[in-house]
């Protein structure tokens, strides 16, 4: 059950990770491109990861970026990425 409006078109979930990340106002979010978007079909399929997942990789590897806080064991199946949860 949601107790605020919804703004971001998806679950209440959603609506309230988003403004928590937003909150962080020291932790470097990154923006997608559609150069990531095309090639993330494809790694998706071969990695058997979900789709935005694999933007996220995408995204990750045009900038060089390699470490990531996640508790999404998905990355675990990618050498390069370091992930990191507590």
């Amino acid at each position: 059950m949601s107790t605020g409006s919804n703004t971001t078109g998806g679950e209440p979930e959603v609506s309230t990770f988003i403004r928590a990340v937003n909150s962080y106002v020291a932790m470097r979010k990154l923006p997608a491109s559609w150069e990531d978007f095309l090639p993330a079909a494809t790694d998706a399929r071969e990695l058997g990861i979900d789709f935005i997942d694999a933007v996220i990789l995408r995204t990750m590897e045009r900038l060089g970026v390699k470490e990531i806080y996640s508790n999404d064991s998905d990355f675990d199946r990618v050498k390069w990425v370091q992930r990191v949860f507590e």
